[in-house]
């Protein structure tokens, strides 16, 4: 289930645009919420974060992985957010990443808890996938309505990158993910 070439420089699964600004962001002693564990879990580990939760529903995935984790804390929930109880005061996280199941539902999950601490980021990954396209488009709009600072990557309108997603290409060209700052 590991793919052990990519374990020698994990990397999380973006594009190219995407995988620079996110490094341009990361700084030692994060606290990180990821919803959605994978390779890039294994990358977050080297930015020294103060701590880093991973909630993953696929148990044979997580237990996969889990080996080559040394600081996270793995949970393993296969019906998150739904049943998921928060156990964090407001404010606990300085970054969330949107990359499992259940994507909008993860983010309203988060704002209606408040996890993200002032000039926190979101990052929201595959705003391209073509099957859920109005859940990326209400994503965006909830996080709008909410004042945050929008950073798409590749930095391309939202309707042109959704177009693109049809076109049959390689989809890893068409990957979008987005940066979502809070702003005082």
């Amino acid at each position: 289930m590991i793919e052990k070439e990519l374990l020698e420089n994990p990397s999380p699964w973006m594009n190219d645009y995407a995988v620079a600004y996110y490094e341009s962001i990361m700084r030692p002693a994060m606290r990180i919420l990821e919803w959605g564990a994978g390779y890039s879990t294994i990358w977050l580990e080297k930015f020294d974060p103060a701590y880093l939760v991973s909630i993953e529903h696929n148990k044979d995935w997580a237990d996969a992985l889990e080996p080559y984790l040394t600081t996270t804390d793995l949970r393993k929930v296969d019906t998150y957010p739904k049943n998921f109880v928060n156990e964090w005061e407001e404010q606990s996280f300085d970054l969330i990443i949107i990359d499992g199941i259940d994507r909008l539902q993860c983010l309203y999950w988060v704002l209606e808890h408040n996890l993200l601490a002032q000039d926190g980021i979101i990052v929201y990954d595959d705003m391209h996938r073509k099957w859920s396209q109005q859940d990326y488009i209400d994503a965006w709009e909830v996080l709008e309505d909410e004042d945050f600072k929008m950073v798409m990557q590749p930095n391309s309108t939202l309707e042109d990158r959704l177009a693109a997603s049809l076109d049959g290409n390689k989809l890893e060209d068409k990957d979008i993910t987005l940066f979502a700052h809070r702003v005082k």
